[in-house]
């Protein structure tokens, strides 16, 4: 069940771990064993994850010229069936944010059904931001609190690079990269202020694309946690658990720089916009005070955590209600309208919401994961078309650690002999 089973070992970096109460008593959870070959298998696994990366990476270009010109810079490089293909997500990050550059159509304000994003610019893609040479906008260093007076029509151009990533437009992208001047390696990783942490890059692609797809491939190597026929039970449930429930807010969260990255997995887990905030509400209990409650509440409750969210039907529902409508004797143009009215839409792409392991969700998410890896590999063919290394060992690795960390701890060191500074050796 688990993604590139074939060429990711899955089953060694499952092996290291176990589900236990014995840290959590009465909300058991994925532990590391601390065997004493624990390093060496951590580390065989970050290498092959990092080695199957770039295999896809390298064979998926061959699917594209090899050589590009560098477009003009008056040249149109978005064409009308590109713009038409990824209006609707830039409608979207448009109306997040009122900075130069985003929604001035007076409807970015944020609002309650999924923020209700109703950006109605006339031209989300004004047509200078079409050309080459909104493209070769370079970043300025800011002031603080003056970033998007600053840099904001270049961070405009590069929420459409992260939109063109997550589309998989990537002849667009070559033809971009091909310019000498393009600025796209200094926008990896990059901050508003720089005493910030850095949250408008666009290796928050990758960051935010690692936590799902680790995350829920561990979870499919232990099916007592997802299967009633392997063992799972109401207590024994992958949902309470630490991992993923850390892995849902952190690839879905709100309040970002940019959340570009997000709303793929938005769509897929069925979060509203702004459910999970970037900095949540702080968990207090008999003898605790933690900054977050990950593993240790049900799932309902953890998702009403930081702001509690209408619940909505399931994509299966809405079939059965139009129909239940239609047998009344109002004609379907009604049925639309009033479902409409009501607001009567699902959230997320599960059939069974807030369940990816349930066995009517099994294509969603296979899709999903598919997904996920593609946005990896797109940001490696990319970063190579820059002439750049995406530092996948420790984009890897820091993953890991956020996901099989229980309390804050270091896993990992960096020995003095390594032959990459990134590296990481697991303890």
């Amino acid at each position: 069940m688990a993604h590139q089973a074939s060429n990711i070992p899955w089953n060694v970096l499952a092996s290291n771990l176990h589900w236990s109460e014995l840290k959590h008593p009465g909300h058991g959870d994925l532990h590391l064993r601390f065997k004493p070959d624990q390093g060496k298998k951590l580390h065989y696994f970050v290498e092959a994850f990092i080695r199957n990366i770039r295999e896809h990476s390298y064979t998926a270009r061959k699917q594209y010229p090899e050589h590009y010109n560098p477009p003009l810079p008056e040249e149109v490089i978005l064409d009308d069936a590109v713009v038409c293909k990824i209006t609707p997500t830039v409608r979207r990050w448009r109306a997040q944010r009122k900075h130069p550059g985003f929604c001035r159509c007076g409807s970015g304000i944020l609002r309650s059904e999924e923020t209700e994003h109703k950006c109605e610019c006339p031209i989300p893609i004004p047509p200078e931001e079409r050309t080459a040479a909104a493209f070769y906008r370079r970043y300025e260093p800011n002031r603080c609190y003056m970033f998007f007076e600053t840099n904001g029509k270049a961070f405009y151009n590069l929420e459409i690079v992260k939109t063109l990533l997550l589309y998989g437009e990537m002849d667009t992208i070559f033809r971009v990269c091909a310019y000498p001047g393009v600025d796209l390696r200094t926008w990896w990783s990059m901050y508003q202020c720089y005493c910030e942490n850095p949250d408008a890059g666009w290796d928050s692609l990758c960051r935010t694309a690692l936590l799902p797809y680790i995350a829920l491939n561990v979870i499919s190597c232990f099916p007592e946690t997802w299967d009633s026929a392997s063992g799972k039970t109401n207590e024994k449930d992958y949902r309470r658990m630490r991992i993923y429930q850390y892995m849902l807010k952190h690839c879905t969260k709100s309040g970002m720089t940019t959340e570009v990255a997000t709303h793929p997995h938005r769509q897929f887990f069925g979060i509203a916009d702004g459910q999970f905030k970037r900095y949540g509400t702080e968990f207090r209990g008999p003898g605790l005070h933690i900054p977050y409650p990950y593993g240790l509440m049900p799932l309902e409750a953890f998702l009403n955590w930081d702001q509690v969210v209408e619940s909505k039907p399931a994509p299966a529902d809405i079939p059965q209600v139009q129909w239940i409508l239609h047998s009344k004797g109002l004609p379907m143009e009604l049925v639309l309208e009033i479902m409409a009215f009501a607001g009567y839409a699902p959230r997320g792409r599960l059939q069974v919401p807030h369940d990816p392991f349930h066995p009517e969700n099994r294509e969603e998410l296979a899709k999903y994961l598919r997904f996920c890896w593609e946005v990896l590999v797109r940001c490696d063919m990319m970063a190579v078309a820059l002439g750049m290394a995406i530092p996948w060992r420790d984009l890897v690795s820091n993953t890991l650690v956020q996901l099989l960390s229980c309390v804050p701890r270091r896993w990992y060191t960096i020995p003095d002999d390594v032959d990459h500074p990134e590296s990481y050796v697991f303890l």
